[in-house]
């Protein structure tokens, strides 16, 4: 599955990359504020 579509597999783990980074800028944004 994963060699078929590589390209899904490289977007899914972008896409938590940014789930991630985004989680830490909110709660940094919480603690400043």
């Amino acid at each position: 599955m994963i060699y078929q579509q590589p390209w899904l597999f490289s977007f899914h783990k972008i896409e938590n990359y940014f789930d991630f980074f985004f989680t830490l800028v909110n709660i940094h944004f919480v603690q400043v504020f």
